[in-house]
């Protein structure tokens, strides 16, 4: 085991060393050394002061140590930390270098775990420009790793320079017992893994290759348990390509990091100047090896002139022999293809070169999936159909690693797909049946659907040609955002029992459809884990997940996502399903830590942060929907709780407003004793949604670059624009600047109306009525040209800007949509009484709503089973029942009690039982003491308002809604998702008309109506 050395033995801070510098506090600590934040008495300058670990102290090497130091410390770069002095202390030696203002790249890969692209490339390019100023004084860094990376306003510092080489040979080094030289075992190029001597400043750009890595991918390149399985990942050459776990990185990139993590030094590029030329796709053919010639070299670079890092290679394909699957091209014609037409093939043709094994395993092995499939020769390229196959074979020391690549052969610059496997020692001349029928089924996939981002099975059984046509269809459906098309055709593919991995994606796009019935999929989930034992173990841990989460069991499902996204950290399965589980457990235990004495579960912040991985692990635009509601999923909403139950589902009912915890927003809840009640105000509750919402917007941002093309995305990053009040204004970083640039990716009249809803929202925000009525009008007049299914969608503007007859009309529309418990003789009649109902109920019209909702109760008598009557009056009767409330004498709803605050207050007024109303109110309100005035939903607001003015109130009532109207920057998302949202809006704005003209308050009444008369296109 690798043990970390006890820090040097110092006084208490503050203290003085060499009568200079007073170490003020630690500011970390690594393998190496301890770091405090100094001041430097003569120059009065703050500094850096690292003190070398007194346990690597061998014999001379303070001296050897002060002596590197001081040789750096010549180095004169804008990218390197500045070395001011060195000297000893207490017997251990210290250097001075500038106090960086920034965290490490250490910190930041800790926090986000993957950066931007452009930005993980800037900082790899500002260290290689250090390290080729460094190299060309004849300096070698030998420990490049996140932890000597710091991260400041003025770009990347790299520091400790010399401090490895100092420590070379000093006792209790890293792993001493298995010969492993000085250095940072997780960035350490072969050759060091191997303690070579010769280190020269390739090894430097080998360890930068792996930072940049694992910067773009999320994870290391290579993972092992031990050094020894370590070394012999390096020596093979094995790691996932990077698009692996990020499609979104350029091919240059990819090619680089390919070139720079060769395991010979020799295939790696001359300098650090070339590494930087090829990350930024300037090489030339001329100075850059091309990726296939390293591959074809790599069997011959393994041990090139006796090197000692070879030895060892064999048997290490236990390790590698899983494969690896990656996307990335050859760029020079390859040994052997296989052609084949476009879509799943009936006739393939091999083209061969030499004596290639693999080659022609594949091709027998194609061959046997189907009758219909021949395998012969063709004499030319010109013979090929559509598609082309290139398979490349490069032998390792105990096994071969096969590339087969597809390209559109008349369409050159098409985008090339790859699969790629590594094979056991015995397939180096005879190719395992098993294998070549994985490979095989791999191919075949990749015809139809990119690689880069589908899951690719790792277990065939038998050759399941239909099947894998089925498994195909799902993912190009599931890419595509056709969830329930997935679904089935998963489904399909899992019924020949030859593809474990079609049961496993069947259940989880199940679980991304119904999140909330697990049940629909209970029997899926069952299937997927009675194949778990043929799985990959990121899929195996999967399918134990949704099981475990279909059964109610949500902490064991959440423990079995969280192992899959250490198995495998670049799944977006796996970390979206870790987010869903974490939101979706609502159970509270009971906790006397807690400031309540009770705690959720699970922590919503963090089921944020698995979103957030998963945002940066989305494979395709298509499934950009499954975060649509990322405001109510981060709670950064004014006024969203979050609800639970004790102990089990059916427990009593908690619930509880965000709070700040440390540097996060945990919510901690209470018992809710009755109907009525709600949630307290925390006293850090609006920092809380500060930090919320902050979070929103970067996970709004990174979507949208995640997905450029995808107008959910952008429409996403607006709508969190707008909860951080950015609505408008010459920056391009706002709501409506967003939704303008995202208005060509709207291809239908439903992608039109989804942004025109998101800017009617905002200019409500915004106060700009008359811009409402802009963007609302044209809608409204092509409302023919909208789907049946939008309907819904358009009746809270046409009720928003006074359209009742327009309203009507679509409320008609959509009533008549299929539906359960109507049949088709009784939706036309049924339709038209409950539209006209609910409309007048939104206009306002209290004469004529007990006829009107008579004649609706008519119509349904007329038309259903006597039985079916009392369900459908309480589904289709709610928004008209709700509305009527502002009507004097109105009666409680059939079907509902009286057991919230309002409606107990509506029941006591109606009774004319004022006193008892006001109190009802005055609790209302008092509940919520501390929250925003926007915190309340428009169509509560509204008959609160006008209750308030009923009971003789009039100063609350004008006071709340004055409140609410100079909150309508803050007002709640869902003002336009229905009919008494809408309609509680405009009411408002007449009520406030009403009462600011009762007070003579005539610029607020003014206000008021003018408002209105913009909503409804009158100047």
């Amino acid at each position: 085991m690798i043990r970390t050395s006890p820090a040097p033995v110092l006084p208490a801070l503050p203290c003085d060393i060499d009568g200079r510098y007073t170490l003020i506090a630690e500011l970390g600590h690594g393998s190496h050394a301890i770091v405090y934040r100094a001041l430097d008495r003569d120059l009065d300058r703050e500094v850096a002061v690292k003190v070398l670990r007194q346990e690597l102290l061998g014999s001379g090497v303070s001296d050897r140590f002060q002596r590197e130091i001081r040789f750096t410390s010549r180095l004169d770069h804008p990218n390197i930390a500045h070395v001011y002095g060195t000297g000893e202390y207490m017997g251990s030696p210290y250097f001075v270098i500038a106090l960086a203002r920034g965290a490490s790249l250490r910190e930041r890969l800790e926090r986000e775990h993957q950066l931007p692209v452009h930005e993980a490339l800037a900082i790899a390019t500002q260290v290689a420009s250090a390290l080729q100023h460094a190299h060309g004084a004849g300096i070698i860094h030998r420990d490049v790793k996140p932890e000597n990376i710091l991260l400041t306003n003025e770009g990347a510092l790299l520091s400790d320079f010399g401090v490895a080489r100092a420590l070379e040979g000093a006792a209790g080094t890293l792993a001493t017992t298995t010969g492993v030289a000085v250095g940072t075992l997780l960035y350490m190029s072969p050759e060091q893994l191997c303690a070579e001597r010769d280190i020269d400043a390739r090894s430097d750009q080998y360890a930068l290759a792996l930072v940049l890595y694992e910067m773009l991918a999320g994870v290391p390149a290579h993972a092992a348990a031990s050094a020894e399985a370590l070394r012999g990942l390096r020596i093979v050459g094995q790691h996932a390509p990077v698009r692996t776990h990020r499609p979104a990185v350029p091919e240059q990139v990819e090619d680089a990091l390919q070139q720079a993590l060769a395991p010979a030094p020799a295939d790696r590029y001359t300098s650090m100047a070339a590494f930087i030329t090829a990350l930024d796709g300037r090489q030339s053919s001329s100075s850059v090896r091309t990726r296939a010639t390293i591959g074809a070299a790599r069997s011959s670079a393994l041990a090139p002139r006796g090197r000692r890092f070879a030895v060892g290679a064999i048997g290490l394909l236990a390790v590698v022999a899983a494969g690896a699957l990656g996307a990335y091209r050859f760029r020079r014609p390859v040994s052997a293809a296989v052609v084949l037409p476009e879509g799943l093939p009936t006739r393939f043709t091999v083209l061969a070169d030499g004596d290639t094994a693999v080659a022609h395993a594949l091709a027998r092995e194609l061959g046997l999936w189907s009758p219909d499939i021949r395998v012969g020769f063709a004499a030319s390229p010109d013979d090929a159909a559509e598609v082309m196959l290139e398979t490349r074979a490069t032998s390792l020391e105990g096994g071969v690693r096969v590339a087969v690549q597809l390209r559109t052969a008349r369409a050159e610059t098409a985008p090339a797909r790859v699969v790629q496997i590594t094979l056991p020692a015995a397939t180096a001349t005879a190719a395992r049946a098993d294998s070549m029928r994985v490979l095989a089924a791999r191919v075949l996939l990749a015809s139809q659907v990119s690689p880069d981002s589908v899951e690719l099975p790792s277990v065939v059984v038998e050759r399941p040609l239909e099947a894998l046509r089925r498994y195909a269809a799902g993912w190009a459906h599931l890419l595509a955002g056709d969830l329930p098309q997935a679904g089935q055709a998963f489904a399909d593919a899992a019924r020949s029992g030859s593809l474990p991995q079609a049961a496993l994606w069947q259940t989880t796009v199940a679980s991304w459809r119904q999140p909330r019935t697990p049940s629909a999929w209970r029997d899926a989930a069952a299937l997927a884990q009675s194949v778990s034992v043929l799985l990959s173990p990121r899929d195996s841990l999967l399918a134990e997940a949704l099981l475990h989460r279909a059964s109610d069991r949500m902490p064991e499902s959440c423990a079995a996502y969280t192992r899959a996204t250490r198995v495998a950290g670049g799944s977006f399965a796996a970390w979206y399903g870790l987010g869903e589980c974490l939101r979706l457990d609502s159970i509270v235990v009971l906790d006397a830590a807690s400031p309540t004495g009770a705690r959720f579960r699970t922590s919503r912040w963090g089921a944020g942060t698995a979103y957030e991985e998963a945002i940066a692990r989305l494979p395709a635009i298509g499934l950009v929907p499954l975060f649509a509601r990322l405001p109510a999923i981060t709670l950064a909403l004014n006024g969203t709780k979050r609800s639970g139950a004790l102990g089990t589902a059916t427990g009593p009912t908690y619930g509880g407003l965000p709070s700040v915890a440390g540097d996060s927003v945990a919510v901690f809840p209470e018992r809710f004793a009755g109907a009525d009640a709600r949630a307290s105000i925390p006293p850090s509750y609006q920092p809380a949604v500060r930090l919320l919402r902050r979070r929103l917007l970067a996970m709004g941002a990174a979507l949208a670059r995640r997905a450029p093309g995808s107008l959910g995305a952008h429409i996403a990053y607006a709508s969190a624009l707008e909860v951080n009040g950015a609505f408008d204004g010459p920056s391009d970083s706002t709501a409506v600047a967003v939704l303008r640039r995202a208005l060509p990716l709207a291809l239908t009249s439903q992608d039109t109306l989804d942004v025109a809803i998101a800017e009617v929202r905002i200019r409500l925000r915004l106060g700009d009525f008359a811009g409402v009525h802009a963007v609302v009008a044209p809608m409204l007049a092509t409302v023919g040209t909208h789907r049946p299914d939008d309907a819904h969608r358009l009746i809270p503007l046409a009720v928003l800007t006074g359209r009742a007859a327009v309203a009507e009309s679509l409320l008609v529309r959509d009533l008549q949509q299929p539906g359960p418990g109507l049949a088709d003789g009784a939706r036309m009649p049924i339709a038209s009484a409950v539209a006209r109902y609910t409309i007048a109920s939104a206009s306002g019209d209290c004469s004529a709503l007990e006829r009107l909702r008579a004649q609706s109760l008519d119509a349904m008598r007329n038309s259903l089973a006597q039985t079916e009557v009392a369900t459908v009056a309480r589904s289709l009767l709610q928004e008209g029942d709700w509305m009527r409330l502002a009507c004097v004498g109105a009666p409680l709803p059939d079907g509902v009690t009286a057991g919230d605050a309002l409606l107990r207050a509506t029941d006591a007024l109606r009774r004319n039982d004022l006193p008892r109303a006001r109190a009802r109110l005055r609790d209302m309100r008092r509940g919520r003491d501390g929250a925003s005035a926007s915190a309340v939903a428009w169509d509560t607001r509204f008959v609160e308002t006008w209750m308030l003015a009923q009971v003789g109130d009039s100063a609350s009532a004008y006071d709340g809604i004055v409140a609410a109207l100079d909150d309508l920057a803050a007002t709640m998302d869902y003002v336009l998702r229905d009919v008494p949202q809408a309609a509680g809006f405009r009411r408002s704005l007449m009520l406030c008309d009403s009462l600011a003209t009762t007070r003579r308050d005539t610029v607020t009444a003014a206000r008021c109506r003018d408002a209105v008369h913009m909503l409804s296109g009158r100047r």
